[in-house]
C-alpha cells in the first residue's frame, strides 16, 4: 500500500499571495491525493470484509444442515417389493471331486516348472 504524503497546506498569508493556476495546481494534487486515499480504504475495507466473512461467517465445519424428510434412518428399510415367482428349476446330477493324488506341497524336493519327459521332443 502506498502512503500518501498530504503535502503542506499553505498558511493564510501564503494562500493570499498564491496566483489563479498555483490554486489550481494545489487543488489538482489535493484531489490526487483524496483520490489515492479513498482506493486505499477501498481495499481494507474489502480485507476488512473478507476478514469478517473469515472470522464469523458460515462454515461447512460448522454448519448443520436440517435432516432431509425423505432419507432413511440407518437400520430403516423400505418396504420389500413383492417376491417375483420361482424361476423353473432343473435337476443337476450331483458329483464328486477326485481326491489328489499326492501333496505337491509335502514334497521335500520342489516341483519341477517344465518336464521334459512329459513333452515331446522333436529333432
Amino acid at each position: 500500500m502506498q502512503n500518501a504524503a498530504p503535502s503542506s497546506t499553505p498558511s493564510s498569508a501564503d494562500a493570499a499571495s498564491l496566483s489563479v493556476p498555483q490554486w489550481m495546481a494545489l487543488v489538482q494534487s489535493r484531489d490526487a491525493t483524496i483520490q489515492t486515499l479513498q482506493q486505499q480504504i477501498d481495499v481494507l475495507k474489502h480485507q476488512l470484509d473478507w476478514f469478517k466473512r473469515q472470522l464469523f461467517g458460515s462454515k461447512s465445519e460448522r454448519f448443520a444442515p436440517l435432516p432431509d424428510p425423505t432419507q432413511l434412518h440407518l437400520g430403516e428399510m423400505m418396504p420389500l417389493p413383492a417376491t417375483p415367482a420361482a424361476e423353473p428349476q432343473r435337476a443337476v446330477p450331483a458329483h464328486t471331486r477326485r481326491i489328489a493324488q499326492r501333496d505337491l506341497a509335502a514334497d521335500s524336493e520342489a516341483v519341477p516348472f517344465f518336464d521334459e519327459a512329459r513333452v515331446p521332443v522333436e529333432t
